[in-house]
């Protein structure tokens, strides 16, 4: 099995700020054995090892123990990446966080998961990296929750809090520094790290929001992300159909747009790799309807509504198709 290398996003507001406090990037570059001509491709990526060296290296130069609290804190919006604009796109704040979380790989090595809990949206971010560790793992986790937070309240335009911040470490000297920065209860030496919304917040609308440019990024993003993952064109359906199967079933046609290809050269690729349009789609069915009844505890009536079934009885033959058991009995030995 072949190991994906490690590798990063240029960390353009790290550089940026380095600039403002008059270092050359380029120079701190060459002086870690990186090509300065990088920074001049945006879509370049850091292997690890240097990406870790460059995070050091700034350490030592800023010398601010909250620097990851503080880069957080700073939107800047000509140094956002693929990410950033696709979320900035997004109808609603929900919305974009989802696409940072679907997106996240294409930032670095690590994931942010999204669960809703009664009338609370939770996210949960880990790093991925066993070599980022210390001073820069936590360094890595203030800069990413400050900037879901200060990103988010940038977006809408809007002075929300969040109901509750969790941090795996333990509380640093600048702890009122979070409390500053997030305007919210902040916990230390949790088991994950977490910032909580109330619902409600998830329904607030984004001032750019730009659906028709969105799916622009998006396509690139998937193609992206496919790249990086190594990914094959099945693969790149199954992501497109879950991102959109919220109620009713997508046309092969609306899957193709969104790929950026026709229907009838979508089918060519799908018979390429030997399965169908209808083959995907059940597929994508059964493994969310396996996550909203076991992970999410939604009613049958609305993973049916969900998945896009006219009817509970449609989804429940199908569920028995795929499973060979019952939804309700699906349920009962999961628990």
């Amino acid at each position: 099995m072949t190991v994906r290398p490690k590798t990063y996003a240029m960390p353009q507001t790290l550089f940026a700020l380095l600039t403002e406090k008059g270092e050359s990037v380029p120079q701190m570059l060459s002086s870690l054995g990186i090509d300065p001509l990088i920074v001049l491709q945006p879509m370049a990526r850091l292997p690890e090892k240097d990406y870790l060296n460059v995070l050091r290296e700034a350490q030592r130069i800023i010398q601010d123990p909250a620097l990851g609290l503080h880069l957080g804190e700073v939107i800047r919006p000509g140094t956002f990446s693929l990410v950033g604009y696709t979320a900035m796109s997004s109808e609603t704040l929900g919305k974009a966080f989802e696409k940072i979380a679907r997106y996240k790989k294409l930032m670095g090595e690590s994931n942010l998961q999204v669960e809703h809990r009664a009338e609370k949206s939770i996210m949960t971010y880990q790093v991925a990296s066993e070599a980022m560790s210390g001073g820069l793992r936590q360094s890595f986790v203030e800069a990413s929750l400050s900037f879901l937070f200060s990103f988010g309240r940038w977006l809408t335009q809007r002075e929300w809090q969040p109901e509750s911040v969790a941090f795996e470490f333990p509380e640093p000297e600048y702890g009122e520094e979070f409390r500053r920065i997030f305007k919210a209860p902040v916990q230390f030496e949790c088991h994950h790290n977490e910032l909580v919304l109330h619902r409600d917040l998830w329904d607030l609308p984004v001032y750019a929001a730009s659906p028709g440019v969105q799916t622009v990024f998006e396509t690139q993003a998937d193609r992206l992300l496919n790249e990086l993952e190594g990914t094959g064109f099945v693969d790149q359906v199954q992501h497109v159909l879950k991102d959109l199967l919220q109620g009713e079933i997508p046309s092969i046609e609306k899957v193709a747009k969104r790929l950026g290809m026709s229907s009838r050269t979508l089918q060519r690729h799908l018979q390429e790799e030997g399965v169908s349009f209808q083959e995907v789609l059940a597929e994508i069915q059964k493994q969310l309807a396996m996550e909203y009844i076991h992970q999410h505890k939604l009613e049958m009536g609305e993973v049916s509504y969900l998945l896009g079934f006219a009817d509970v009885s449609s989804f429940y033959r199908a569920f028995k198709r795929w499973t060979g058991m019952a939804p309700v009995a699906f349920s009962k030995s999961m628990n």
